[in-house]
C-alpha cells in the first residue's frame, strides 16, 4: 500500500472509532433491571414478566424498538401513560431513549443505563 493510502486508512479508522456510541442496555429502577430488547411490554405477556403485578401498568402498555441509531419506546394509548424525562409521550409515537434518560411506565420510575 502506498504511504498516502495507508495514512488515509488510519484517519478513516480513527473517525469511525470516535463516532461509535455505546447504546443503553437496560431500564433500572424499582429494584429491577429490565433488559432492553425489541418487543411489547405490559401486565399481560410481553418481555418483562416483572410488570405482571403492577396494577397501574396496562395489559398491553407499549413497546420497545431498536433503530439504526438506538432505542425507542412507544406508549399504546394507555390510561396512565409512558413518560420520558418527565414528558408524557403521545400515543403510538416512538420516542428515542438514551443513557441517562428517565422513563416512567405508569407509576414505575426507571433510569436508562
Amino acid at each position: 500500500m502506498a504511504p498516502q493510502a495507508q495514512s488515509q486508512s488510519k484517519v478513516q479508522l480513527q473517525t469511525t472509532a470516535a463516532a461509535s456510541v455505546v447504546l443503553p442496555t437496560a431500564l433500572v429502577g424499582n429494584g429491577w433491571r429490565l433488559t432492553l430488547q425489541e418487543g411489547a411490554f405490559g401486565r399481560v405477556g410481553g418481555m418483562w414478566p416483572e410488570l405482571a403485578t403492577c396494577t397501574y401498568v396496562s395489559s398491553n402498555h407499549g413497546r420497545i424498538a431498536k433503530t439504526a441509531t438506538g432505542w425507542t419506546i412507544t406508549d399504546n394509548g394507555t390510561t396512565n401513560g409512558t413518560y420520558v424525562n418527565g414528558a408524557r409521550i403521545a400515543a403510538n409515537t416512538a420516542v428515542a431513549i438514551t443513557k441517562g434518560n428517565s422513563v416512567r411506565i405508569a407509576t414505575l420510575e426507571f433510569t436508562v443505563e
